[in-house]
């Protein structure tokens, strides 16, 4: 099992350019450059030294040139004459450029000089050097690679160099029981290290620096992330290593989580994932809206629907399965009819079922054992309908439905979320404008106002289907006198359905022990809304409880997310100076308003107790705007929190891995996460993501093994990809998919007179080592039985032997 001690090298202010006087025009030079700035880092080999292969990563203002236990980065810039009088400005400066030139090198002391260097990830480009008029002379054809790979630099310790745009990243890979001591780097050429209040190393060349941000460590044991202290520790002037503090030796030790993959999804149209899930064997689905009758790459063949349907507005809706690794799709599935239609959300049941909701306007919308068969909004034999909600069920395979119904009534209808319980019963919620919404007899028979009558301008619904998708189980509103809508829902397996949403509503139905009743109302003339949390009896009949929650301002819940002992966490957006704060500040990221004024927002994280009391509850962001869109749950109760920021201040804290996005206009938005502990005391990580434009985070799911997977829409063509099964954007914006991974646990079990070796099923890209001597710095060796997959672990059945063989998980 492999440990990673993530290290980043950072050059300010190397961004890869071109002159202007290199190109025949000032405006094909800038097409250059900024063809030039997308460049990503990427490594050649060269000419070995001794025998001993090294690798060069270059560009126009950086050359790091790696061997197999040192590295060497030279750093450069061009510096012009200052103007020397005041009309300087009217003409040409003169004199002449000169390029100023700083390298330093990192040596691994120690080390073994004698280790493998090996080039991976083998890219598509290729480096052709022309130097001279003797084409005997030229080097043509010369392979690039995405990582370098050093086997066994120490003993028990591999070395991982690869670029992160155009920063230079190296991991240490630490198997168990190795001490992080024995990594000793030492520098040349730089000025004396130093360690900053935020515990970064800081390698001065003079005017200029590198800076490495600083190591966040944490182990998984038995599903629950454990943090450990630890650091750079200065040796000397010149010499730097790591500090850990205690810790468990027989588990991995981790430092920072890594983008695993992350890949473009989308076609010649526009393209916007809006929900994800992954099933208990790590398959990946995900749903939205696409208006792309083309992808890049070829669909696989089965779909229930092959054919792009139509709609110049929103498209089609969309459900895509992935496997395990995100690198191909088992099926791709259009949803619609020649109107538009776009799924909001999805679930997933225990058969691999992915069950879909959302709105269409398509007469011709594809129906199977439909509660209503025929959509609601007609308008009269017009050829346009108004929209109705839907609510879909595919087979495993994405080959058929095995239900699909409209939902609504005369007016507009959305659903904006859909759950399904263990049983099988599938939950809907949404916002209707329509009076004659299809809502059954009794429903919340408690709730003042009386639920079984439109109230307001639109109001929010909730309905419950049986497994099959026939009969209904209930329908009701959901809502008072004025705007409601329902945004999120949750389901447990005792069939208790949890929502959020927002409502302008005074009489909104509230619980008489709700620790939020009396709603804002309205500021200066302005209609403001608060969040709403409530929970709704298995038939529907009545709220368990309802409260608002929210200040003086608007406030919005967007998703629910419910534990196994019925505790609701919710997250969406704030405006109130007096949202209800319960947390202190949390190491790494500041709690409570941020923004210092309610023209923009805070995203929020709030839970409710089970008894529907108010358990801890806090805004976080920076200074512009943030939304937390989605929410979801480990197994260990930790909370991920996925949404969008224009906040060039937005906290992120153990996001080494990460680059910050540089975004270029002001107001573009970048997509963020954010892990809470399970009692809310830590922050486990906070990071943002994205490219040069818009960016935004808004579907987020985990599995088991503390894995996430975020989707969203991207309209930046440098969005980070890693090990894509997409490489680049094929449309206006396309949908993404990235997958934030946390190190995998290798267990063994004794079967008779057999040894399993089991890992989560969540961590395809691991393959399975052993050696027979435990000394030996090399020899490790990849375990011939292919795993099988199984329950959502990974398995190997071996021979038990007498070898004292040792096992390990290795990542490529």
């Amino acid at each position: 099992m492999n440990a990673y001690l993530k290290c980043t090298t950072a050059a300010l202010g190397l961004a890869l350019a071109i002159e202007a006087q290199a190109a025949p025009n000032a405006a094909l030079a800038r097409q250059y450059q900024a063809i030039l700035q997308d460049t990503p880092l990427c490594f050649e080999a060269i000419s070995s030294r001794n025998g001993i292969s090294q690798f060069r990563a270059r560009g126009g203002h950086y050359d790091f040139q790696i061997g197999a236990t040192e590295t060497r980065v030279v750093l450069s810039r061009i510096e012009s004459p200052s103007p020397t009088s005041e009309d300087s400005h009217r003409h040409q400066l003169s004199g002449t450029r000169q390029v100023i030139s700083r390298s330093v090198r990192m040596r691994l002391e120690g080390a073994d000089p004698k280790a493998q260097l090996n080039g991976r990830d083998v890219l598509s480009g290729k480096i052709n050097y022309l130097r001279g008029n003797d084409p005997e002379q030229w080097h043509v054809g010369i392979p690039t690679f995405g990582r370098v790979h050093v086997q066994e630099v120490y003993p028990g310790v591999d070395l991982v160099y690869y670029g992160n745009q155009k920063q230079l990243e190296y991991d240490f890979h630490l198997q168990p029981n190795t001490d992080p001591s024995v990594i000793v780097l030492s520098f040349e050429g730089s000025d004396p290290l130093r360690i900053d209040e935020q515990g970064q190393l800081v390698i001065g060349l003079g005017d200029e620096s590198m800076v490495q941000p600083r190591p966040a460590l944490y182990q998984m044991i038995a599903g629950e992330r454990k943090e450990v202290a630890g650091g750079y520790q200065l040796l000397g002037p010149d010499r730097v290593g790591f500090t850990v503090g205690q810790h468990n030796r027989d588990y991995p030790l981790i430092i920072d989580p890594i983008l695993s993959y992350s890949t473009f999804f989308g076609g010649n149209g526009g393209d916007i994932a809006l929900s994800v899930r992954v099933d208990g064997n790590g398959y990946i689905y995900v749903a939205g809206e696409t208006l792309s009758s083309q992808f890049p790459m070829p669909l696989p063949p089965g779909g229930f629907q092959n054919h792009f349907g139509g709609g110049k507005i929103n498209g089609d809706a969309f459900v895509a399965k992935f496997d395990p690794n995100g690198f191909g799709l088992v099926y791709f599935t259009y949803l619609g009819g020649a109107g538009n239609d776009g799924a909001t959300d999805l679930a997933v049941d225990a058969a691999g079922q992915a069950t879909i909701a959302g709105f269409t306007d398509s007469g011709d919308f594809p129906t199977r054992h439909a509660l209503f068969p025929t959509i609601g909004g007609n308008t009269a034999g017009t050829g346009t309908y108004y929209t109705d909600a839907f609510v879909a069920q595919l087979n495993s395979s994405g080959s058929g439905l095995i239900f699909s119904t409209y939902l609504g009534g005369s007016g507009l209808d959305v659903a904006d979320a859909v759950a399904v319980d263990p049983q099988g019963y599938t939950y809907v919620a949404g916002y209707t404008y329509s009076t004659n919404f299809p809502v059954t007899s009794g429903s919340l028979t408690n709730a003042e106002p009386r639920q079984g009558q439109f109230h307001g301008v639109y109001d929010g619904f909730i309905a419950k289907l049986a497994p099959t998708g026939i009969p209904m189980v209930y329908s009701t509103y959901l809502g008072g006198t004025n705007s409601d809508e329902v945004q999120g829902i949750a389901a447990d397996a005792d069939g208790f359905a949890y929502v959020t949403g927002y409502t302008a509503s005074t009489n909104f139905p509230t619980t008489p022990d709700a620790f939020r009743k009396a709603l804002n109302g309205y500021i200066k003339n302005t209609q403001v809304y608060d969040a709403f949390v409530a929970k709704v009896t298995p038939v529907g009949d009545a709220l368990v409880y309802s409260t608002l929650l929210g200040g003086t301002n608007t406030d919005a819940g967007f998703r629910i997310a419910i534990d196994s002992t019925g505790n609701a966490f919710v997250t969406g957006s704030s405006q109130s100076l007096d949202f209800p704060n319960t947390l202190t500040n949390l190491e790494g990221i500041t709690v409570g308003f941020t923004n210092n004024s309610s023209k923009n927002t805070d995203a929020f994280f709030t839970k409710i107790n089970a008894d529907g009391t108010l358990g801890y509850s806090s805004r976080f962001g920076g200074t512009k705007e943030d939304v937390g869109w989605d929410i979801a749950q480990d197994s260990s109760g930790n909370t991920f929190i996925v949404g969008t920021s224009s906040s060039s201040n937005f906290p992120t804290n153990h996001s080494a891995n990460f680059i910050p996005p540089k975004k270029s206009t002001s107001g573009l938005y970048s997509v963020f996460v954010t892990a809470f502990s399970a009692d809310a005391s830590t922050l486990l990580y906070s990071l943002t993501l994205g490219g040069k434009n818009s960016d935004m985070g808004l579907g987020i799911a985990t599995d088991p093994a503390g894995n996430v997977y975020i989707v969203g829409k991207t309209q930046s063509t440098n969005f980070p990809v890693v090990q894509a099964l997409q490489a680049s954007m094929a449309g206006k914006n396309d949908s993404f998919l990235a997958k934030i991974s946390m190190e995998p646990t290798l267990t063994t079990v004794i079967q008779g007179e057999s040894l399993a070796l089991r890992w989560k099923g969540f961590a395809p890209e691991y393959i399975l080592e052993s050696t027979g001597d435990a000394t030996a710095s090399t020899g490790w060796g990849t375990v011939s039985s292919a795993p099988v997959l199984k329950d959502g672990w990974h398995q190997v059945i071996l021979e038990a032997t007498n070898s004292g063989a040792l096992f390990r998980l290795r990542r490529p």
